[in-house]
């Protein structure tokens, strides 16, 4: 699996044995039937799932972040790309091509 975020590729959650719901506080949590893991995330980065569940780029994330929250596209880029590696590394992401 390829985690070359510069790609125009566009990332997409994995859908099979993974379940997620939103949280009252906005946040979500998710829980990868594979391996029982629970993962639990923040509202800014429930913004991102939303999107990497209909897929997107790390461009596209990035701009999310910056609309919603007014940070610098430099910060949104950075910020994205450890979120997106994350779920790279719980195997949560694919890449179509």
């Amino acid at each position: 699996m390829t985690t070359d975020l510069q790609s125009p590729a566009k990332l997409r959650l994995r859908t099979e044995d993974v379940s997620w719901t939103a949280t009252d506080d906005g946040g979500i949590v998710a829980l990868d039937l594979r391996t029982s893991l629970y993962l639990s995330v923040s509202p800014s980065a429930a913004r991102l799932w939303a999107e990497l569940a209909s897929g997107c780029t790390l461009e596209g994330l990035a701009a999310s972040l910056v609309d919603a929250y007014a940070i610098p596209a430099g910060q949104a880029t950075a910020d994205c790309a450890v979120f997106v590696k994350d779920l790279f590394a719980r195997d949560l992401i694919t890449v179509d091509p």
